[in-house]
């Protein structure tokens, strides 16, 4: 979803606390006013942190020309769509594997637990093996 992107500015965000996946959340705020000024604000555990960028002056070096990048947006909007559905199964998988993991952990029969954790390893494998799988191939 980034390809073609021209980047105008960072903001980092330093000192995030390490934590199991989904439990640490960084809130970003993006605006931009009718003068072409954007604002980037950073929101982590009450850490703010602010950026502006004269998006004007950043345009001028641009390699296209704003027109062109909307209608662009536009033309691909279906398939950005697409991508956004398919990145969200695939994270609700990601997080159902954790989930089943700590699960497994947790069971005391043996024999059941080795049955349960031989297709848990299977389907982490195919996983981590396919970043890019269709959103029907996740479900």
């Amino acid at each position: 979803m980034v390809n073609g992107n021209n980047k105008i500015g960072q903001l980092t965000v330093l000192n995030i606390i390490p934590d199991a996946p989904g439990k640490q959340k960084v809130e970003f705020t993006l605006s931009l006013d009718q003068n072409g000024i954007l604002s980037v604000t950073a929101n982590y555990n009450g850490r703010i942190q602010n950026m502006q960028i004269d998006y004007q002056e950043a345009r001028r070096h641009a390699l296209r020309d704003i027109d062109e990048l909307i209608d662009e947006a536009e033309r691909f909007k279906h398939i950005d769509l697409q991508e956004e559905k398919r990145l969200k199964k695939r994270d609700i998988l990601f997080h159902k594997l954790h989930e089943i993991e700590y699960n497994i952990d947790q069971i005391v029969q043996e024999s059941e637990k080795t049955s349960k954790r031989t297709k848990w390893e299977e389907i982490k494998k195919w996983y981590d093996n396919n970043p890019e799988a269709s959103e029907i191939e996740i479900d």
